[in-house]
């Protein structure tokens, strides 16, 4: 492996940067009540294409911001740790369902259904109209078809909940929230 010290405090200090700028844009699109479409746009790369499972993720994120602030301001956890928390929030999740019983594909919508929740949560809170979708760049391709190969993604849609009209707001953030924790605390249970 060709590393020294230099290099690596490099890469962290440029990885470290990044992470503080996207957690940056994150809280500031929470605040002006920006729509996960607007967010992802936000903090991605010009050449990037979203796709559904991405702003899934990245409302999960930003979800998970705005919980780690309010932990914050009860100091109970420190501002500069959050990413460090996100990544073990993340691997808690991998490794609960590693243990679970389930075929690939099932154990990959297992792991995806909270980030569905949540980007139906975002899109009931902040409406937008779904973007119109390019082809997506060589590398995303690329990407995709390994992330596919390893968590077969479901392609449920995910965006029937952008027409509010006719639905209560509140109650229906509130199921979503309310569908969130059952899903997180069966996760809990799982595991044990």
């Amino acid at each position: 492996m060709l590393t020294n010290p230099t290099f690596e405090s490099a890469i962290s200090t440029t990885l470290t940067n990044i992470r503080s700028e996207i957690k940056r844009k994150l809280a500031a699109a929470w605040m002006n009540k920006k729509d996960i479409y607007a967010v992802v746009q936000l903090i991605g790369k010009a050449s990037m294409v979203p796709t559904a499972q991405m702003w899934g993720r990245w409302s999960w994120v930003q979800f998970k911001l705005v919980d780690y602030q309010e932990m914050v301001n009860k100091r109970e956890a420190k501002d500069d740790l959050f990413w460090d928390w996100i990544d073990t929030q993340l691997k808690e999740r991998h490794d609960k369902y590693q243990s679970m019983v389930l075929e690939l594909p099932q154990r990959a919508v297992a792991i995806s259904r909270v980030f569905e929740l949540t980007l139906k949560k975002h899109i009931t809170m902040f409406p937008a109209p779904i973007p119109v979708l390019q082809a997506m760049s060589p590398w995303q391709t690329e990407i995709l078809k390994s992330i596919d190969e390893l968590e077969k993604y479901s392609g449920q849609d995910l965006t029937s909940v952008s027409d509010s009209e006719g639905i209560d707001k509140e109650s229906a953030i509130q199921a979503l929230t309310e569908e969130i924790q059952l899903e997180e605390e069966y996760n809990e249970v799982a595991a044990t």
